[in-house]
């Protein structure tokens, strides 16, 4: 393709200096014809495409576009990415060919279907193990069969971007306690800072700046880990952005398509499968996040202790017990049960956790009192 100033050239020389179409042919370089053409015509530049042809992805196009069609009637927060196509079409149809050339047919169809979204990232450079994000998101799985809504806790390293993930039924502060130890022994340590939005299970009140009425177990809790909290302004979460975007990640390539298990369990051994995996994504100082968090893991947390505290001991009703379970196992024992029959679901209990104690995170003991109530005491590790 020829430069205006090459097309001033050969037009000036032919028409001001009256040089012979051979001569600029000799000092320019270029063919005879190419000479004419321009002599013949105005400068124009490259000629658009109508059709920008896909000869690799050719066979998968209307692959592609059923999966994105089929989204539309899925959750907007669980639909394909450029990313997790590109990754179905390499582990279910064997292709072979490039992430971008994905990545642009994606974008080109996602504008004809009228699915195109925009995506703004805010640039970060925290210092390494200072803090730390958390979130819930939400989600939907197939639990035994069944279509189920979930709550899935989130915490990820400012840093090194690395990340774990855990379903649970809902978000109460049981909850919010377990994900916090399955990810401190998932890190191999505790943040000093974490970075919350305004959770009514850490929140009582929210007073004028940075200032927060704190639930009293929560403040227990953040006192034996020696971790300081720092809270969103109101309806700000971008100021957690990490996270936010996390929460989405999570979504889009670890519950697309919607994932299946035959217990909650089971899904939470696939979410934590997929955190360790993650790593490979090059950071702009041209390290993974598996490389930069190994690298500093030292400096990156504070040990986590060999034993955690006591929680809560003492009576209890058996409603409560019907909610702590309910939060562990994904089963609702019903609260006769739990008063007439303590024997059979403290063996439960046993089998179902104790056998499992080296893969466990938790110790549950309960034992019943005459009256029918239980005296709890769970030891969170």
């Amino acid at each position: 393709m020829l430069k205006v100033d090459q097309y001033d050239l050969i037009r000036t020389s032919y028409r001001v200096y009256g040089k012979q179409i051979k001569q600029i042919a000799r000092e320019t370089g270029h063919s005879k014809n190419t000479i004419k053409k321009v002599l013949r015509g105005e400068h124009t530049d490259y000629k658009a495409r109508d059709r920008q042809p896909f000869p690799v992805l050719e066979p998968f196009l209307d692959i592609i576009d059923g999966w994105l069609l089929a989204d539309k009637d899925r959750p907007k927060k669980q639909r394909h990415t450029a990313v997790r196509v590109y990754q179905r079409l390499k582990t279910e149809l064997d292709f072979t060919g490039a992430e971008t050339t994905v990545r642009r047919y994606v974008r080109q169809a996602k504008q004809r279907l009228g699915l195109n979204g925009r995506i703004v990232y805010i640039p970060s450079d925290p210092e390494a193990g200072i803090e730390a994000e958390v979130d819930w998101g939400g989600c939907r799985a197939i639990i035994g069969g069944k279509e189920t809504r979930l709550k899935f806790f989130c915490m990820r390293s400012k840093f090194s971007g690395k990340h774990f993930v855990r379903c649970y039924p809902c978000e109460r502060q049981q909850a919010l306690f377990d994900g916090h130890i399955r990810a401190f022994s998932f890190f191999g340590g505790v943040f000093p800072v974490l970075i919350y939005d305004n959770l009514t299970t850490a929140v009582q009140r929210i007073f004028r700046g940075k200032k927060r009425d704190l639930q009293s177990s929560y403040e227990k809790f953040r006192a034996y880990y020696n971790f300081s909290p720092v809270f969103c302004n109101p309806g700000q979460g971008h100021e957690k952005g990490g996270v936010e975007g996390l929460v989405g990640y999570a979504r889009r390539n670890y519950m697309v398509p919607v994932p299946e298990a035959d217990s909650l369990e089971d899904l939470n051994e696939k979410l934590l499968a997929a955190a360790h995996a993650y790593g490979t994504t090059v950071l702009p100082e041209g390290s993974t996040p598996s490389a930069s968090f190994t690298k500093k893991r030292r400096s990156i947390c504070s040990p986590c202790r060999k034993r955690s505290a006591i929680l809560r001991r003492g009576r209890v009703k058996s409603t409560s017990i019907q909610r702590f379970l309910w939060i562990r196992t994904g089963i609702r024992f019903p609260p006769s049960m739990l008063i007439a029959r303590p024997a059979l679901c403290c063996m439960w209990i046993r089998w179902r956790f104790f056998t499992a104690a080296s893969a466990s995170a938790s110790m549950i003991g309960f034992s019943a009192t005459t009256s029918g109530a239980f005296n709890r005491n769970i030891i969170w590790s």
